[in-house]
């Protein structure tokens, strides 16, 4: 449960960071209003945001 320990804000902006840090601020938002939908619509989730971005194959800067 140590995951939980870790804001839902802060696994979404670790996440973006990952996966757009270097783009343009478009795609960064791009990257969270995915996210944010995954989550709402429980699409390769938990319906919770750490679920979201930590659910296998989701998101690159989270695979082993």
């Amino acid at each position: 449960m140590a995951n939980r320990l870790v804001s839902d804000d802060a696994w979404a902006i670790l996440t973006v960071l990952q996966e757009a840090d270097a783009s343009p601020q478009e795609e960064r938002i791009a990257v969270a209003e995915v996210i944010r939908d995954r989550a709402k619509l429980k699409y390769n989730s938990d319906g919770s945001i750490v679920g979201t971005v930590l659910k296998a194959g989701q998101f690159s800067g989270w695979n082993t």
